[in-house]
């Protein structure tokens, strides 16, 4: 089918993923709605939207942020220089998700996906994180203010660029994963990032902890395999 079609399927159904496949009928590939944010934004949102270049260039980065199941649980409501990041229950996975952890874990990665594309496109930004209290919907509060450089143009900081490229690159990859070992350095730099973003990452390499730990996952595996609900 065309990629509007598939956009509107996308996003007016409970459809989250469309598999491509080749002539001969065999699966090449699959599109998911944020393979689709920058035609939803840029084709049906258009100036009618009200908001300005920038603005929608900073939220389509923002919506590439990975999500559980890729429900995408976010609204946005922008004033201005102010984007207001919502949850949206509407989205939320009742039976695998019924605290809506997971669902405020995904809305928290979209923030971060904001934060690094503010910062990669000359806009600095002040975070208030659940300006209304925690039983709100309202998660986030971002004030966008023009930094040193030209707004929107490309980043002169390496690291800026990096981070713009990784945002733009980033695709779901469900093959299993290999035996190879991670080097240890770059479980500590990993484990750097998350403390520098107040979260603590804890590399797990002792072998006996690793093997309790694969047990635990498949023993988590196996309880919500035999859950109806779930399935």
């Amino acid at each position: 089918t065309d990629l509007a079609t598939a956009a509107d399927l996308l996003g007016s159904s409970s459809v989250t993923s469309l598999p491509v496949v080749d002539d001969q009928g065999h699966v090449v590939g699959v599109v998911s709605r944020s393979d689709v944010v920058g035609v939803l934004t840029g084709t049906h949102g258009g100036a009618d939207d009200g908001l300005d270049t920038l603005t929608r260039r900073l939220l389509q980065l923002a919506c590439r942020a990975p999500s559980v199941h890729n429900t995408q649980p976010w609204l946005w409501r922008v004033d201005g220089p102010v984007v207001e990041l919502y949850a949206d229950p509407a989205r939320q996975l009742a039976i695998a998700d019924p605290d809506g952890r997971s669902l405020r874990i995904s809305c928290g990665a979209a923030l971060h996906h904001l934060q690094v594309a503010a910062r990669a496109l000359g806009q600095g930004c002040t975070v208030e994180r659940l300006p209304a209290g925690p039983g709100s919907t309202l998660l986030a509060r971002v004030s966008l203010e023009a930094g040193p450089d030209q707004p929107g143009s490309p980043p002169a900081d390496a690291d800026a660029r990096a981070d713009l490229e990784a945002i733009t690159a980033r695709v779901t990859d469900r093959r299993r994963f290999t035996s190879w070992e991670v080097p240890a350095p770059r479980l500590e730099h990993l484990a750097g990032i998350g403390a520098r973003a107040g979260c603590a990452v804890v590399p797990v390499v002792d072998p006996g902890r690793r093997h309790r730990l694969e047990e635990l996952v498949e023993q988590a595996r196996d309880l919500l395999a035999k859950d109806p609900e779930v399935q």
